[in-house]
């Protein structure tokens, strides 16, 4: 533990836990749905001709912003297309820019950070525990999603699962993921005011989404993709380059750890009237 137990206050953990399981329950019920549901209806030559045809009833331009676009006949690309292209960003996005906000700006608005504040606590040891629980819980959320994922393919299609690629993809959904989550905290971190720091965690995600679905809608607008992180979460690249993963993931973390850290600094140096 030593350093690293210093830093970690066990009871605002459990606070913040209390504050926030029934938000992470409840996303992690829909993706566990959504699993279930585009998993149970993988089948090889169902992909290839019942939805071939139903592809060509949609637009091009919807089927590219929300990941439908091309015909695949195995398992982990059928998973990452449908769910990965959309569910997967959407939904644990919702988990970390609203958790972010409850962890730190929602408790200045109400005054409860003001009463942690007088504790023996110090500023640090505070918004560090925070810090590290908005990213546990992201972690919890893909880690039991990955699990399941892989329960439900062995189960239904015993055998056909790439388990590498399907890790792989869920890697650096995490990591994208956490990078969006080290954003809206740092935000929540530096507005005085609750109302801010929500509306730029919230936009900032939806803005990356906006962008990626503009990015894929046309080839003109295919060079937006460099202003999202949604951008890493490239299915093709993911699932036939092992160094794109383990490079991504470096760069990822580093993005994270910047706005983590860099969010705990501004906080510490904070004047209590700014609270």
């Amino acid at each position: 533990m030593g350093k690293q137990g210093k830093q970690l206050n066990s009871t605002l953990f459990k606070a913040s836990l209390r504050a926030n399981y029934l938000v992470i329950i409840i996303i992690t019920l829909v993706l566990f749905m959504y699993s279930q549901m585009m998993i149970s209806i993988f089948n090889p030559d169902l992909d290839s001709n019942v939805l071939s045809e139903f592809m060509k009833l949609l637009p091009d331009t919807f089927s590219n912003m929300f990941g439908f676009s091309g015909i695949i006949t195995n398992l982990v690309s059928h998973i990452a297309r449908y769910l990965y292209g959309f569910i997967f960003i959407v939904f644990p996005g919702i988990y970390v820019v609203l958790a972010a906000y409850k962890l730190v700006a929602k408790l200045v608005d109400s005054g409860s950070m003001v009463y942690l504040l007088t504790t023996p606590n110090s500023r640090v040891k505070i918004i560090t525990t925070q810090a590290i629980f908005h990213a546990v819980m992201l972690f919890i959320i893909i880690f039991i999603q990955t699990i399941f994922g892989i329960i439900i393919c062995a189960s239904s299609f015993p055998g056909m699962l790439d388990i590498g690629k399907y890790i792989n993809l869920n890697l650096i959904t995490f990591f994208v993921l956490l990078s969006v989550g080290g954003i809206a905290f740092f935000f929540s971190c530096i507005f005085n005011r609750g109302s801010l720091a929500a509306s730029f965690g919230a936009g900032i995600s939806i803005g990356f989404w906006m962008i990626k679905m503009l990015a894929e809608s046309k080839q003109s607008l295919n060079k937006l993709r460099y202003l999202t992180l949604f951008t890493f979460i490239d299915i093709e690249k993911i699932l036939s380059k092992e160094n794109y993963v383990l490079k991504t993931s470096f760069i990822l973390l580093g993005i994270s750890l910047f706005f983590y850290i860099t969010a705990i600094i501004i906080f510490n140096k904070r004047s209590l009237s700014n609270l």
